[in-house]
């Protein structure tokens, strides 16, 4: 992928081997400025057959049918293997990259992120290529684009990626009830990487994670902060900086293994969306003030005393101190309200672990969508050996047992799925009704 001779591999390794201080920089340099640049770029308006395109508009028709970006049949004229088609009016500036978010390259809808900062593309892009081969290889249901071509850009210190572009929505265009269901498919999903993969993306929000309603498959994306560390070394792959996670020894900045870091930079990404994830949001807050003010680890709480020390610290502890005090929430463009999860990744909150976090969102959730939740609950080995998903699976322990009203009047409690209906006890009775034949109990 990296256009890396077996010259530069073994100056590389050696690089890596005698490497000090988790300074990589030089190693991410070497791989970057020796990219070729062998795909030109071609802007066009549409490159479709049969849709149809009017003016510069963010919108394709094909008689009554209307599409953003629609899968369709590419002419012929726009597949030569050396030219990736710009489609015009299609673009975004992120923090460190320009994108090209329609792209036509070899046929396939792609995307083109033009990146700034060589050293941290390195690792990105790193992550992104194990992240795809490794879901690729055991999910069934997450999904991280597939690369298809990288090499330098125009200017000195800036890296082109060609990627597919993610099926679904972002979770940032959805509300209500749509907007819960898909994030308990991304806990799922956190639960899995977590586990076997030791993942934590860092820069989670509703931009860079999609779900696909149609399959309900989760589609990962940008990785510049992400850190994995599936062999649970000292020192996880990440691109080590002082700006947020602190690279310290023996720390869960540097392993990896703050498991409510992601779930919680997300609910407080969302909070404004949803009345659930607001209140989440609030005590999210309250408990984590606790376990600092608790926490023996000074070392962790010395980057947040006061008075603040850096443009990235969201966060002073000082009398009477809140978290997120040193965001400012009263202009018309705030700071990031998630942002200060960012200062506290070496204080994991288990109420906030994905599973834990998916009993009380379950509780929100209509019950028919459990049962998708419940099915895709599995690996790739487990749709084979069980493909009715009727064996003990995680979701059982993490389901909440909801007090429920039956059609006929009788109260009582879910105990688990069974097939498509749910199982309920009433007393000593047990019966298995379908989801629409009760209701939940107000609390």
């Amino acid at each position: 992928m990296f256009h890396i001779s077996e010259e530069k591999e073994h100056e590389l390794r050696h690089l890596v081997e005698t490497t000090k201080d988790l300074d990589y920089d030089q190693v991410a340099e070497i791989a970057q400025q020796q990219l070729p640049k062998f795909v030109g770029y071609k802007k066009i308006n549409n490159p479709y057959k049969r849709w149809r395109r009017r003016g510069h508009r963010k919108m394709f028709q094909w008689g009554n049918w209307k599409r953003s970006i629609p899968e369709g049949m590419i002419k012929d004229k726009y597949k030569d293997v050396n030219t990736a088609y710009v489609v015009d009016g299609y673009s975004a500036l992120g923090s460190y990259a320009r994108v090209h978010t329609f792209v036509v390259f070899h046929g396939k809808r792609c995307v083109v992120k033009m990146m700034e900062a060589d050293d941290a593309d390195f690792f990105e892009l790193v992550t992104q290529v194990y992240l795809f081969q490794e879901c690729s290889k055991l999910y069934s249901h997450i999904s991280v684009p597939e690369i298809f071509f990288i090499q330098r850009g125009n200017d000195t210190h800036s890296t082109d990626v060609c990627m597919a572009r993610g099926n679904g929505s972002f979770l940032a265009e959805l509300d209500g009830d749509n907007l819960l269901v898909a994030l308990a498919h991304v806990l799922r999903s956190l639960w899995f990487l977590q586990k076997d993969l030791f993942f934590m993306h860092r820069d989670l929000s509703g931009t860079n994670v999609m779900v696909d309603f149609n399959t309900f498959n989760t589609t990962f994306i940008d990785f510049g902060m992400a850190c994995v560390n599936p062999k649970l070394n000292e020192h996880s792959w990440q691109r080590y900086n002082e700006s947020f996670y602190i690279p310290e020894e023996n720390s869960h900045a540097t392993k990896c293994t703050n498991r409510s870091h992601d779930v919680c930079t997300l609910v407080a990404w969302l909070s404004v969306r949803h009345p659930f994830l607001q209140l989440e949001h609030h005590q999210m807050k309250r408990r984590l003030r606790e376990i600092v003010n608790a926490s023996p680890n000074e070392r962790a709480k010395s980057p947040l005393r006061s008075p603040k020390q850096s443009p990235t610290q969201f966060t002073s502890i000082k009398p009477g101190w809140s978290v997120g005090n040193e965001l400012n929430t009263s202009t018309h463009s705030p700071d990031g309200r998630h942002w200060w999860v960012f200062n506290m990744v070496e204080f994991p909150m288990e109420e906030w672990y994905p599973e834990n976090m998916m009993t009380r969102l379950l509780a929100e959730i209509p019950f028919e969508h459990w049962f998708g939740i419940r099915r895709r609950w599995s690996t790739l080995d487990d749709l084979v050996d069980d493909p009715e998903n009727k064996l003990e699976n995680p979701f059982d322990a993490y389901m909440p047992k909801l007090k429920v009203y039956l059609d006929d009047g009788r109260e009582g409690v879910v105990q688990k799925l069974n097939g498509n209906k749910l199982q309920i006890q009433i007393g000593t009775e047990i019966v298995d009704i379908l989801p629409g034949e009760c209701s939940t109990v107000d609390l």
